[in-house]
């Protein structure tokens, strides 16, 4: 059987393969069509939303809720005679005016391929191709077989698009969908870069998204049953109580979530597939949104459940276990954002999730950024990594005006090819003070099995006449270094944010739990991983180095700090930067540091004087 060809795109602007997935049994051979169809948009017509009296809020999945002065919410408008045509399903979205569903999975290893066959589909561009190839098989005698119906042609896919085809495919009827690795000519460098530009399109108009994160296990089932409930009880908008919730109190987080070890396993198992680390499903979902469907094995669950259930067991602040919520941030992140992030928050999110090309850092997430970034940014594969990034980085500098872009780089993580700092094909004149020489570096603060002794090397760092010690600018010691370990994330600094706690609070929280006294057992880990403080800490300063200058400023950095290197403040950056000589003029960019006492502007205004 040949291997099937692909047909150019007659209009790559416009134009997408859609294949269409033919009914089956679970092992039957897996059969499809590929068409070429224009991707257009439906006219929606967008309802208004008239208030009358109450509060009306907008749900993440921008359903209308209202809010009566004693806090209850519902979704019916509070005057009866308010049509609920105005605001009850909201159709305020383009879809395509072709139904299919896009496909959003892990592409998995090369090895194992499987054959799928493809059929001439009535009125393809291939015809004439299909043609071609039957004359010549009846020319050489080798026609007998073939039937009138079509020509069928094999086409490789990895095994793990093969098991999601089976799973979704319908036993009588047909299915269409786009998958890229099929509905893509791979081996068309000039295509694949022109329908990469194409994805914040084809995954915001497509009427379906499947999540497929893969087959069943002994535990998934457990875990999505356990999750649908949850997410039943709440909504995101921060989190408050779903209307229509069974339960009073399991929408907040200060209530226990009533669930013993082998459900919290259950649902680590779940959040810990490798789908979840893969970078380009970030565009896929968040652009896809509600219509997002979640598939493991054969059970689903929509997203927008899946989402809050997300949201709620990460801002569990009782009984979740801090390693599943330490392992597992990226899944909450995902959960949490939206389209409406700078470049450089979407770089930082998703530093670790993975991806083939390296390119890819900046083209899996380009669906997401701000129409006048991303048409500033076309993806070519024909281009080096190095002129990726560096016109990325340009772009956002030009548009943006800030230097929050170049606060993601790292001189230690080369390898994930972050910005190709290793050796930079251009170079920046930026204006700022130089404030301080490091004159200690500290142990690195990261202990992967055990919370406790995480906590007790970052109270090694300090001095043990805390208590007594003043700093630089005259606070006291003790509320200096449990600020610097949290990076004042506080009340006091953010005083609109009713979530964070105080200062007075995050050094009582600090005295109790980080020193030396934590002897790293099970007990003591279960006791202070429920402190909010601690939380914030073994979110902010986890794996950082303690970081002390020469003139006394003390703070957290990366653990690529050397002594020697100079503390800058640069103007449109919103963090201290770490930079090393390289040159007599030049010098490397190390990574952005917390360092107390010039996080505000002080390295240029001065410090404010005490009340």
């Amino acid at each position: 059987m040949e291997r099937y060809q692909y047909e150019p795109l007659q209009d790559q602007g416009q134009d997408i393969r859609l294949i269409t997935l033919l009914p089956g049994e679970f092992d039957d051979q897996i059969r499809v069509q590929i068409r070429h169809v224009p991707l257009l948009a439906k006219e929606i017509a967008k309802m208004p939303t008239i208030l009358t009296g109450w509060n009306v809020y907008e749900t993440r999945e921008r359903r209308i809720i209202f809010w009566g002065p004693d806090r209850n919410k519902s979704w019916d408008h509070p005057d009866p005679d308010f049509s609920p045509e105005l605001y009850g399903d909201r159709q305020d979205r383009e879809v395509a005016s072709v139904d299919f569903a896009a496909l959003s999975y892990e592409w998995g290893p090369e090895q194992n391929m499987e054959d799928i066959h493809v059929l001439a589909a009535d009125g393809s561009t291939t015809r004439g191709k299909l043609k071609s190839s039957f004359n010549r098989l009846r020319l050489s005698g080798k026609t007998k077989g073939l039937k009138k119906a079509g020509f069928t042609s094999r086409l490789p896919v990895r095994q793990n698009i093969a098991i999601a085809l089976r799973h979704i495919r319908h036993t009588t009827t047909r299915s269409h969908f786009w998958v890229d690795a099929i509905s893509i000519n791979q081996d068309d460098t000039s295509e694949r870069s022109r329908q990469v530009s194409r994805m914040q399109e084809i995954y915001s108009l497509a009427p379906r998204v499947i999540v497929w994160l893969g087959e069943s296990s002994s535990t998934s089932t457990a875990a999505l049953s356990t999750l649908e409930y949850l997410g039943g009880q709440c909504l995101l908008y921060y989190l408050i109580r779903h209307p229509e919730a069974r339960e009073r109190d399991r929408w907040d987080p200060r209530t226990p979530l009533p669930y013993d070890i082998q459900t919290w396993n259950a649902i680590s198992e779940l959040y810990g597939r490798s789908y979840f680390n893969r970078l380009w499903i970030w565009q896929e979902i968040v652009l896809a949104d509600d219509r997002a469907v979640v598939y493991c094995g054969g059970e689903k669950l929509d997203w927008p459940t899946f989402r809050r259930a997300v949201v709620r067991t990460f801002q569990q602040q009782s009984n979740m276990p801090e390693q599943l919520r330490r392992r597992f941030q990226h899944v909450n992140a995902l959960a949490m954002f939206g389209t409406d992030y700078a470049l450089d928050s979407y770089m930082y999110e998703t530093r670790n999730q993975q991806c083939a090309d390296p390119r890819d850092r900046i083209y899996a997430i380009r669906g997401l950024l701000d129409r006048g970034l991303a048409n500033r940014i076309t993806p070519d594969y024909g281009r080096t990594v190095a002129d990726v990034y560096k016109d990325a980085v340009l772009a956002f500098l030009e548009i943006d005006g800030f230097l929050d872009l170049v606060n993601q780089c790292d001189i230690g993580s080369r390898a994930i090819v972050r910005l190709p700092s290793h050796h930079p094909p251009y170079k920046l004149e930026l204006l700022g003070v130089r404030c301080a020489t490091l004159e200690h570096v500290g142990a690195q603060a990261i202990d992967p099995e055990c919370v406790g002794k995480t906590l007790k090397m970052m109270r090694d760092w300090f001095p043990e006449d805390l208590c007594d010690a003043r700093y630089i600018i005259g606070e006291s010691l003790v509320d200096v270094h449990a600020t610097i370990l949290c990076g004042n994330v506080l009340a006091d600094a953010f005083v609109r944010n009713e979530g964070y706690i105080t200062r007075a609070d995050a050094r009582k929280s600090y005295l109790a739990y980080i020193s030396p006294k934590d002897d790293g057992s099970e007990e003591s880990n279960r006791e202070i991983a429920d402190d909010r403080y601690v939380q914030s800490i073994l979110g902010r300063s986890w794996g950082s180095v303690l970081l002390k200058t020469r003139e006394g400023y003390v703070g957290t950095g990366p653990p690529s700090a050397k002594q020697g290197d100079v503390v800058c403040v640069l103007l449109g950056s919103s963090l201290p930067l770490l930079l090393r000589t390289a040159l007599p003029k030049d010098f490397q960019v190390v990574g952005a540091v917390y360092m107390h006492g010039l996080m505000q502007g002080e390295a240029f205004l001065g410090y404010l004087p005490s009340p």
